[in-house]
């Protein structure tokens, strides 16, 4: 102990840890109970796999609680271990129960992007109720604050530096195994034997990717990006001939309509019992309905743009959102439908009535080739609702329709008001689900009549982006099953999905088309039907545009085969066409 003088007398101080050098026992307890957190948090929400096939996945569990011992560790160096531990042990928790909710609302997991992509947090707030807040802080305090009080009650024995180091040096390289596939240790040694244990990134299936290695192992997976791999000369070959073969059969006969418009439509859904009497305005002006398959549920609508734009499947070789993702890795000149338009005279506008930024569209929007991006910010939108009506987004439009005169437009529309969360009056959110409905395909009513009345042979075709998160209204009325979740509860956040249920049922959305030739538009609705949005953009420009993108060229035989399972479609497109056609169009 150390002593102060004062008038004379000596005064000894009570023996605490200092600053930045915690006590051996304080630190280990700030690693057990950080690690104690996250393993419960991995039971109770994240439904992690302790054991598999009879067997504890002794190795995977110890993998699961890296991050949490490397950050207790990183952060001990600037503050007492037991301020460390308890710090690390509430964001764990939070960062569980954001998952807990996203994966409830949309079926997809956290990730890291969802942390660091700030553009998205005005939409995420409106999702958290501020007493599950308080709620999540009380929890948190509960946890934090045992710890740290018991760690002042150490002696001031100092831990040395260099074996935290050493901890580190020890654990980091396994923990961040999945980004050193370039380094030959890695690649050869390590990377083998840890699969061989059960350790190892699934991109293809988050969610598994969660239950397997813990969500905050799935974090570090995720803050990396997975390419497409360098294609073979041979590969390239491949998709210059698709690039340079003759042009679909009917493309010289074909008329291509002096507007074609897509409105990708904010959770604008309904099947034959449920909604469907909102859309008879729709089918009263000679709409064509079929149905198409959305990649997303709930939320994620860029994913869906994606599929639409691209004509290549959003779970296949790339994985996340994709716009947030990859929107930095992207080509400038990537090859997507818009650039084939404006390649044929057409000018290519995008337009959304919410924030340019959110999802990264102004970054995505000029890399697929639109000549104009119009966000909310350029409406002049005066309103006080958080999601403003879709009308000045369709009043817009119009506008730059009658601008343009005779020039060919390719217009793409995505609409905001219908946007969840849903005010639940008693009724799971169905009132003010079905108000909001009401009143944007009114809209879209009104803007088709004036669109046909102006340009009658313009092509308009509205599909759902996906499903509204009305889970709990949907299981109470027949559109899912209880078979369809793992988990069910109180409130839409509570529900998980089980991974067996079909992506063709949860992702079946309307479709509507509008043209003034009806064999034509008949013959399409036929063909299109009850396919996905990458068959469905690729099949409307079959009939309608006839551009030939490379992506559609290839998904021609894949799109109009009646048979193929859905699994099956999305594998039948090559790593090489996504790397060609997105990351490489530059060269090529």
């Amino acid at each position: 102990m150390k002593g102060n003088v004062l008038g004379g007398a000596r005064i000894d101080l009570p023996a605490t840890a200092t600053p930045g050098r915690p006590a051996h026992a304080e630190l280990m307890l700030a690693l057990g109970v950080a690690v104690a957190v996250q393993l419960g948090c991995a039971h109770v929400f994240t439904d992690f796999l302790f054991e598999l096939g009879g067997s504890i996945r002794w190795t995977s569990i110890l993998a699961s609680v890296l991050p949490v011992l490397v950050a207790v560790l990183a952060l001990s160096f600037l503050m007492r271990a037991a301020l460390a531990g308890a710090l690390v042990c509430a964001l764990t928790i939070v960062l569980t129960m954001a998952n807990r909710w996203k994966l409830a609302l949309t079926d997809e997991p956290l990730n890291w992007n969802d942390l660091t992509a700030v553009e998205n947090l005005s939409v995420v707030v409106r999702y958290i109720d501020w007493r599950v807040g308080l709620m999540l802080l009380g929890v948190a305090l509960l946890i934090a604050l045992p710890v740290y009080v018991l760690g002042r009650r150490f002696p001031a024995r100092n831990t040395a530096v260099l074996p935290r180091l050493a901890a580190l040096a020890l654990l980091l390289p396994v923990l961040l195994h999945p980004y050193w596939d370039s380094l030959v240790p890695a690649r050869y040694a390590m990377k083998p034997v840890l699969a061989k244990f059960d350790v190892w990134y699934v991109p293809w299936d988050w969610k598994d990717d969660v239950r397997r290695n813990g969500l905050l192992m799935h974090l570090v997976h995720t803050s990396r990006r997975i390419v497409p791999r360098v294609p073979t000369a041979a590969e390239r070959d491949r998709f210059q001939a698709l690039l340079t073969d003759a042009p679909l059969t009917d493309a010289p006969q074909m008329t291509r309509p002096g507007k074609v418009i897509v409105v990708l439509c904010e959770s604008c859904w309904h099947d034959e019992r449920n909604f469907q009497g909102v859309f008879r305005p729709l089918r009263d002006q000679g709409f064509a309905h079929l149905r198409g398959i959305s990649p997303v549920y709930g939320g994620s609508t860029v994913n869906a743009s994606f599929e639409l734009l691209t004509g290549l499947p959003s779970e296949n070789v790339l994985w996340g959102v994709i716009y947030q993702e990859y929107a930095d890795l992207f080509s400038s000149h990537a090859r997507a439908w818009p650039r084939a338009m404006r390649e044929l005279g057409y000018r290519s506008i995008a337009m959304h009535n919410f924030q340019r930024t959110f999802w990264r569209r102004h970054v995505i929007k000029g890399k697929f080739g639109f000549d104009e991006y119009v966000g909310l910010e350029d409406l002049q939108y005066d309103g006080d609702e958080y999601f403003p009506p879709d009308s000045i987004l369709f009043d817009a439009a119009y506008d730059k329709l009658r601008e343009a005169g005779e020039q060919p437009v390719f217009m793409f529309l995505t609409t905001v008001h219908t946007h969840g969360p849903y005010q639940d009056e008693d009724d799971m959110g169905m009132r003010d689900y079905e108000r909001r409905l009401h009143a944007t395909v009114g809209t879209i009513a009104e803007f088709s009549r004036k669109v046909r009345s102006r340009f009658p042979d313009a092509l308009i075709v509205v599909a759902a982006d996906h499903k509204p998160a009305l889970t709990r209204y949907f299981l109470a009325n027949g559109v899912f099953e209880r078979s369809d979740f793992r988990r069910i509860g109180d409130r839409d956040e509570d529900f998980v999905f089980d991974d067996r249920i079909s992506p063709a049922r949860m992702g079946d959305v309307p479709v509507y088309v509008l043209h003034a030739d009806e064999a034509r538009l008949t013959e399409l609705a036929r063909k299109a039907d009850a396919r996905p949005f990458y068959c469905l953009s690729q099949l409307i420009d079959a009939s309608y545009t006839g551009t030939a993108l490379p992506a559609f060229r290839h998904g021609e035989s894949i799109c109009q085969d009646n048979a193929m399972p859905l699994h099956q479609r999305r594998a039948s497109y090559p790593e090489w066409l996504y790397r060609l056609s997105l990351f490489d169009a530059e060269r090529t």
